[in-house]
């Protein structure tokens, strides 16, 4: 199955709009995150779901300020799970 001329030109206007800002998005994430490996990770994350959901954005709006949101929503999850893996166990009184 190919894909069709719609999904062609929808994933050139994402390449064409989104890249644009990769280093920007990096730089943030870094500072959020502080580890290279996570920042990597995280803008990854980013352009995955902001391509999933490309189709709702509405055009014409900033772009820029979405796909940060999705930047900064991805980062509060990412925390909350990383957060939840180093709990420490409480001990219960006997």
């Amino acid at each position: 199955m190919y894909p069709s001329e719609e999904t062609h030109t929808l994933q050139s206007q994402f390449e064409a709009i989104a890249f644009a800002h990769k280093d920007h998005l990096y730089n943030t994430a870094l500072s959020l995150t502080k580890h290279e490996s996570d920042a990597e990770d995280l803008v990854q994350e980013t352009y995955l779901r902001a391509y999933r959901f490309f189709g709702s954005f509405q055009s014409g709006t900033n772009f820029r300020s979405w796909i940060f949101k999705i930047l900064y929503n991805n980062f509060k999850t990412f925390y909350r799970k990383k957060r939840e893996c180093y709990r420490w166990p409480t001990l219960k009184r006997l």
